[in-house]
């Protein structure tokens, strides 16, 4: 039996006989709480030998996005579920739609992307942690609700790990969490957070589970939330259907005797800090960074692909033919990254190598979205000969730690903030794999210049090492106005002043 935790207050008639509590099947509810990874301990605490976070529980996810669509009459009262979720339901009592019949969509985004784009950036310096799935709501254009009515209409969502929550924050009841929910407006598809403390707010308890009712007055996107400073504190894990990526490229030191090279590509979710994932790289195998363009802002679905390798200064595996095909299979609730390993035949000396290959990536299953994508690796411009080992021994011994770049930028803060070409660097940055997509996002997302420059400042400063350091020196060096290249110069001396820190 449901028990209702908080009053909703002022509710009619006509609601309490249509507003139907969360699906009390144990059976059904077990299966949602699976399939979002919150059966047990779902923490991802440790990491496989290719950096990709491994879960401590039976782990699965439904292919594509969980949808029902129903043809609603405005006279009589609906009742909109979705059968994979557990809970989740749209109530609309009679007459609250503007007109006599609408198709109405009730979709489950989880946390994916492009859906869950510009939310975090909406924070400020707090971290969103999310109690339920992005819900969205759909209808033909020009169908609304209607206004004398829309406030009876109500939307109950699933809080998988609210009781964990309650836990993790040391509060005794779900309805003492600072809950809040996150919609997007109707003009500009902007998120807008605002607080669950309202008494039209219900917070509904099935066997240990738990659910919240609210009401809507717009179709839009919707997700329960709460605030934190803390950056550490434990995440849900949903399933995941499609994920923004990142890419990683390195070659190895080439046998010049052999004529030969090691290609290694990464292909991760952006979500995951790419620095790690180069720490689980082989030193041998990472002796050059590459240039890459032609695949940002992709979103790969899970799905087979077929990854058509096209020779240009490289040769894949010895064959001389104009590509070379290979199976990749991604499931983004498995593994967060996918390493590519080719070993290469060089066509021409090393010296003349500048497009190393193209990989393209094309969708061989049942996904969404076929259309093919390409990935153009070059070798990076900065370097005169990326390959001699005096210019590697050189950039070792001047090489920084990260005391000093921390003193440069302390040192140089005032400068910083009031010369940094900030829009102009982020994307350099990202190519140069210094910044990950969604930095660059979060980046973006700020209004005010000053507060895109305090980010990427504190990324520079506190997360980054004295090698990704030189190479923001190096861009501004670069940089077509002499000013920033007189302030590159100076943040490199900076640096190379506290040697003997």
């Amino acid at each position: 039996e449901s028990r209702q935790l908080e009053a909703t207050s002022n509710r009619n008639d006509s609601r309490q006989d249509i507003v139907q509590h969360a699906n009390a099947d144990d059976d059904n509810d077990d299966k949602y709480f699976t399939a979002i990874g919150l059966k047990g301990n779902s923490s991802f605490d440790q990491n496989d030998n290719e950096g990709n976070p491994k879960a401590n529980c039976n782990y699965q996810a439904i292919l594509g996005y969980p949808t029902v669509t129903k043809l609603c009459k405005s006279s009589n009262d609906e009742v909109i579920q979705v059968m994979e979720i557990p809970g989740l339901q749209l109530v609309i009592p009679k007459y609250s739609l503007s007109k006599d019949e609408v198709p109405i969509t009730l979709s489950v985004y989880y946390l994916d992307p492009p859906y869950v784009s510009g939310l975090q950036s909406m924070t400020q310096s707090n971290n969103l942690i999310y109690l339920s799935p992005i819900v969205g709501l759909q209808r033909p254009d020009g169908y609304q609700l209607n206004p004398q009515q829309s406030s009876h209409v109500i939307l109950q969502l699933p809080l998988p790990c609210a009781k964990d929550m309650c836990q993790k924050l040391n509060v005794n009841n779900v309805g003492d969490l600072p809950l809040q929910l996150a919609q997007r407006n109707e003009c500009n598809h902007m998120w807008n957070i605002e607080s669950l403390a309202d008494p039209s707010v219900s917070i509904l308890q099935v066997n240990d589970k738990y659910y919240i009712s609210f009401p809507i007055q717009h179709f839009s996107d919707y997700v329960v939330c709460i605030q934190s400073t803390n950056s550490s504190i434990y995440q849900p894990i949903f399933p995941s259907y499609q994920q923004h990526i990142n890419i990683i490229a390195f070659l190895s030191k080439p046998d010049l005797c052999l004529e030969t090279i090691h290609l290694k590509v990464v292909i991760l979710c952006c979500k995951i800090d790419q620095h790690d994932i180069i720490q689980t790289i082989d030193h041998e195998f990472k002796y050059t960074a590459l240039s890459h363009c032609g695949l940002e802002d992709v979103i790969l679905e899970n799905g087979q692909y077929e990854i058509k390798f096209r020779n240009r200064g490289l040769i894949s595996d010895y064959i001389e033919d104009e590509y070379v095909r290979g199976p990749l299979d991604i499931d983004w609730n498995k593994k967060s990254c996918y390493h590519l390993d080719y070993n290469c035949k060089l066509k021409s000396p090393i010296e003349q190598l500048k497009d190393v290959a193209i990989l393209d990536i094309i969708a061989n299953g049942d996904q969404m979205d076929t259309s093919a994508k390409s990935l153009f690796l070059r070798m990076p411009t900065s370097l005169d000969d990326p390959f001699s080992t005096e210019s590697c021994t050189k950039a070792r011994k001047e090489s920084i730690s990260i005391l000093q770049l921390q003193a440069a930028l302390d040192a140089l803060s005032e400068e910083f903030f009031r010369v940094i070409p900030i829009d102009e660097i982020l994307n350099p940055l990202k190519l140069k794999q210094i910044l990950s997509e969604c930095e660059v996002e979060g980046m973006k997302a700020c209004a005010i210049r000053t507060e895109r420059a305090e980010k990427l400042f504190d990324i520079l400063r506190n997360h980054r090492t004295g090698d990704d350091f030189l190479v923001l020196c190096q861009l501004l060096q670069d940089n077509y106005v002499q000013t920033v290249q007189k302030f590159g110069i100076e943040l490199e001396a900076e640096a190379r002043k506290q040697k003997d820190r």
